[in-house]
């Protein structure tokens, strides 16, 4: 179990922050409750997806979620504007 001193401190990524909010979010469910093993299964399939992505790309996944932030996500949604999919 995480102590109330780790999970208190301000989480230093997206990635640990999304990790810190999904673990917050399951714990609030019962033991053995859908919702706790949904949670679980989707906290264990973004810690391996990171790991995919850091090892395919050879960087760390605050790198990685920089550079979509700064420049997928841009270009993405100006390509929506422009395909008229966003107002």
């Amino acid at each position: 179990m995480i102590g109330k001193k780790n999970m208190s401190q301000a989480p230093t990524s997206q990635f640990d922050q999304q990790v810190e909010r999904l673990i917050v979010e399951t714990c609030q469910h019962p033991p053995d409750s859908f919702q706790r093993n949904s949670g679980l299964t989707k906290l264990i399939q973004t810690i391996i997806q990171s790991k995919k992505l850091e090892a395919e790309f050879n960087c760390s996944y605050s790198t990685l979620a920089n550079f979509y932030k700064r420049q997928c996500r841009p270009r993405l949604r100006q390509f929506a504007l422009t395909q008229g999919f966003l107002n």
